[in-house]
């Protein structure tokens, strides 16, 4: 049996008696990225973050880590967006939007040239970050199926102020090798030059 056979890439959600579980990995506060609103779905989820740190060689084979609190960390959003759903007919202009437009609007209304304060970011149960939305890209995966790949890049906020003071520690690895031990140098006697007649 064929499924929407002269729509491609078209989806339908089919209604079941299920008992609901619900993971919640991800939750934008006041403004979620959902299927039935933006015909998108996310797809990956991935947060980087970075100490802001020098490391200082010295002599005597010494490292010293000088630590200046926690660097501005990314998180990158990453989804793909659908067709339009079926059914959809021309009195119900909202359907015939595809998805890449609806969640190119979401970015267009969300970054950070048009929203002064951060949008907050819930991962897991309580794993809190505040962030920016400062990058987009779209791109077509499959032209049959009119699905597109999308990607999003937030500047997180580090959760904790900066220290006034930077902390100094010595860095001790024993796998460093040991200092090569000074021995005199000893001058070559220089040879004598010939006498000329």
């Amino acid at each position: 049996m064929l499924v929407l056979s002269n729509s491609p890439g078209r989806v339908v959600k089919i209604k079941d008696d299920v008992k609901i579980c619900r993971i919640n990995i991800l939750d934008m506060k006041g403004d979620d990225i959902v299927f039935e609103k933006h015909e998108s779905i996310i797809t990956r989820i991935s947060v980087t973050e970075e100490v802001n740190k020098q490391l200082v060689h010295t002599v005597g084979n010494k490292t010293y880590l000088y630590v200046f609190g926690d660097r501005v960390g990314n998180l990158t959003i990453d989804g793909v967006a659908f067709a339009p759903l079926c059914p959809c007919d021309e009195k119900n202009a909202a359907n015939l939007n595809p998805g890449f437009e609806r969640i190119l609007q979401w970015y267009n209304t969300n970054k950070a040239s048009q929203r002064a304060s951060p949008l907050t970011i819930v991962l897991g149960s309580n794993t809190v970050l505040n962030g920016f939305l400062v990058n987009f890209s779209l791109r077509v995966i499959d032209v049959p199926l009119r699905m597109f790949e999308w990607s999003m890049l937030l500047h997180t906020v580090p959760p904790k102020p900066l220290p006034a003071t930077p902390s100094l520690r010595p860095v001790i690895s024993s796998s460093l090798p040991a200092a090569p031990s000074l021995r005199p140098v000893t001058p070559l006697p220089l040879p004598v030059p010939p006498v000329i007649p």
